[in-house]
């Protein structure tokens, strides 16, 4: 199977067209909310739950502890030094689910109560043999399973490395593959056409995510080849596209046309991207030029282009924006009020990871928007490698947490103040 020729590297003199340019976004009034309303954005937490948080929060504000907590848990957990209750009060408790499905009901009920959704997430980093992924494989067909049963779950989300070799992946990408590489992606599309095929099945969408450019060429092939196969009705499978990539603008218009030409849906989730180091250090490793904008603003430039996009084409392609930026969320918002598409349409909807940035998914749900937590789940010891990629992946997690904090402390005081007055 071949990869999409868009898939390419291109140059970063590629420019996305200015948001500033567009009469679409200059009239009519914009859409308006307050990500600074804590109360809304915290009122699903006890008071109890409040402190832990900030408590958390202020605990890894450092780039440092970040940088070298993973070593040190693992290094206790290797010694046994009995950490696992700690680590499962404060920092699973707040990023995960549960240990099980089942485990993760309170939790997905809550958010219910509250106009917010659930993405479910096996998140456990499989072992790199072929019982390791098909292992996987049945654990996201539980999830599939399991979700179908419980509106609240819009979709469950995978990872192509889950139920594949890395190594098969980057060879089949770069199109050097031997007889035996093309069998063992065999496997992989075997694995991933069971997961559609239950998936379709039960009429659950899934996510299936990007992963690092060296390898997307593979997945993107293998997603385009899913929604081309189980779209035809419906947007039932995603692909997930990384707008910190200079050719991903291109590639999102090659998925339109596409769209048009098959008369299927495209399903997308929108997110700016996580392999930021990883990217440019292989880069400059084997000195090619790096894959990704080299600035923020034009990351950010082609996040709110590429959700300008989606949304004119709202009829034929469904996405999830999945961001932490409150400002691609008021645009996106904007977009979707400016073209009186309503705010619940169910090919518009946003995400953000479960125990960061309630401002952004609680007060857009107020709104009336489809918001969702990506819940991850697991035993902890397997779920763990997983977290910690996560936070190492996150360069901006200093920002994020700095700004987790002063949300967190203004809302303990607007309670502490509001109790007084009670009284």
């Amino acid at each position: 199977m071949e990869a999409s020729p868009l898939t390419i590297n291109i140059q970063n003199s590629i420019e996305v067209p200015p948001l500033k340019n567009d009469p679409f976004i200059l009239e009519g009034t914009p859409f308006t909310t307050s990500f600074d309303n804590t109360e809304i954005a915290f009122r699903y937490k006890s008071d109890s739950e409040l402190r832990k948080a900030y408590i958390l929060f202020s605990s890894i504000q450092s780039n440092l502890l970040v940088k070298i907590g993973p070593s040190l848990v693992n290094w206790a957990l290797k010694v046994g030094v009995p950490i696992r209750p700690l680590l499962k009060y404060y920092f699973f408790d707040q990023f995960c689910g549960g240990e099980t499905l089942e485990a993760c009901l309170p939790k997905i009920e809550t958010l219910k109560n509250y106009n917010v959704k659930t993405i479910l997430d096996y998140g456990v980093e499989s072992l790199k043999t072929e019982q390791g992924y098909n292992q996987c494989a049945e654990e996201i067909i539980k999830t599939i399973t399991f979700a179908s049963s419980h509106k609240n779950i819009p979709f469950v989300a995978m990872k192509i490395t889950g139920i594949g070799g890395t190594e098969t992946l980057e060879k089949i990408s770069s199109g050097k593959a031997s007889e035996y590489d093309k069998l063992q992606f065999q496997k992989i599309k075997d694995r991933l056409v069971r997961i559609c095929e239950v998936a379709k099945q039960l009429q659950q969408p899934i996510f299936i995510d990007a992963e690092e450019s060296w390898i997307q060429p593979a997945i993107d092939s293998l997603c385009e080849e899913m929604m081309f196969n189980y779209n035809t009705q419906q947007p039932l499978i995603f692909t997930t596209i990384q707008m910190y990539r200079n050719d991903r603008w291109q590639y999102l218009h090659y998925l339109k046309e596409k769209a048009a030409q098959q008369k299927i849906f495209i399903g997308i989730k929108l997110v700016r991207g996580a392999y930021i180091e990883k990217e440019n250090k292989r880069a400059s490793q084997l000195g090619y030029p790096t894959p990704l904008y080299i600035s923020k603003k034009n990351v950010d430039l082609a996040f709110n282009n590429a959700a300008h996009l989606l949304i004119k084409n709202i009829d034929s392609i469904a996405f999830c924006a999945g961001t932490h930026n409150e400002e691609s969320c008021l645009l996106l918002a904007t977009y979707a009020q400016k073209a009186g598409i309503p705010f619940d349409h169910p090919h518009l909807s946003f995400s953000q990871l479960y125990g960061m940035s309630d401002q952004i998914t609680f007060n857009l749900a107020e709104k009336g928007f489809n918001v969702a937590k990506y819940i991850p789940f697991g035993p902890l010891d397997a779920v763990l490698p997983y977290l910690f990629r996560r936070a190492q992946e996150n360069t901006s997690i200093a920002g994020q947490t700095s700004k987790e904090l002063i949300l967190l402390e203004k809302e303990i005081r607007r309670r502490k103040k509001a109790a007084l007055i009670s009284k």
